[in-house]
């Protein structure tokens, strides 16, 4: 489940993307999308692959999130920040790839 939902994250991210694009006149297509997102959902799906195996297998004090966000502590931690990892992720490595190509 927690993969599910890091992944979730990514497609989430990435439909947040296109509503907020600003040439709503051209057709969603698939070919143009994978033509000009690949690297950054190549970036993205790895990063995220990483972190997913990073955070399986540390432990931290949830605390110092429940603490400020008492709502928080009724959520299952491991997925909230799966599900934050891949939406956070994405938007951190298509920014910088996007200011790489000069975009």
């Amino acid at each position: 489940m927690v993969w599910f939902l890091a992944f979730l994250g990514i497609a989430i991210s990435f439909l947040v993307k296109y509503a907020k694009r600003t040439n709503k006149e051209r057709a969603w297509s698939i070919t143009f999308w994978i033509k000009d997102n690949w690297p950054e959902t190549v970036a993205s799906v790895l990063m995220v692959i990483g972190l997913v195996i990073i955070f399986k297998e540390s432990t931290f004090d949830q605390g110092v999130i429940t603490d400020k966000i008492p709502w928080l502590s009724s959520l299952p931690m491991d997925y909230v920040i799966a599900l934050a990892t891949g939406y956070l992720n994405n938007i951190i490595f298509y920014a910088l790839i996007k200011k790489v190509k000069g975009k």
